[in-house]
């Protein structure tokens, strides 16, 4: 299921991650914000995270993780106090929204969920094992979510920057 909210210079929609492919079963869900401007996605991000708007420029996508607190517990996996499962925030400019873009930030979001349902190294072993194959399908399944509703509202996707 897909959709957009919208105003006149940014979109937004959810995507979530597949529970099966996810570490410990939780399913992580992330919003979408896209932007007409970069400036106005420069603006929301240096607000979300309170740093500089200088911290942003020049990148045509962000992931932010959650603004939420995480538990923090020596020994054990961070434990997220946000009851919904929010993985974080991906935000993209739609004049220069790439595949490349896309799959970019969802390996921030992969590795942002790792951290939150594993443990704060993101370590996936020395072979292709179940970590491994778990990490691949969770940026794949979060990059053709983001794909798939960016395609079915029209909005073009390029294959990579020019």
């Amino acid at each position: 299921m897909w959709f957009i909210l919208g105003s006149t210079n940014k979109h937004s929609f959810y995507v979530a991650t597949n529970r099966e492919l996810t570490w410990g079963g939780r399913r992580r869900w992330l919003k979408i914000v896209i932007y007409d401007y970069v400036e106005d996605m420069y603006k929301d991000a240096s607000r979300y995270s309170q740093v500089p708007i200088s911290t942003f420029e020049g990148a045509y996508g962000l992931y932010q993780p959650p603004w939420y607190k995480i538990l923090v517990i020596p020994g054990q996996p961070d434990i997220p106090t946000h009851p919904r499962h929010y993985g974080g925030l991906i935000r993209l400019y739609k004049p220069k929204i790439s595949q490349e873009v896309i799959n970019h930030e969802a390996v921030h979001a992969a590795a942002a969920i790792w951290r939150m349902d594993v443990g704060d190294q993101v370590n996936l072993g020395n072979d292709c094992e179940d970590d491994e194959e778990k990490f691949a399908y969770m940026v794949g399944d979060l990059s053709a979510g983001i794909t798939k509703v960016l395609v079915k509202a029209d909005i073009s996707v390029f294959i990579w920057n020019q």
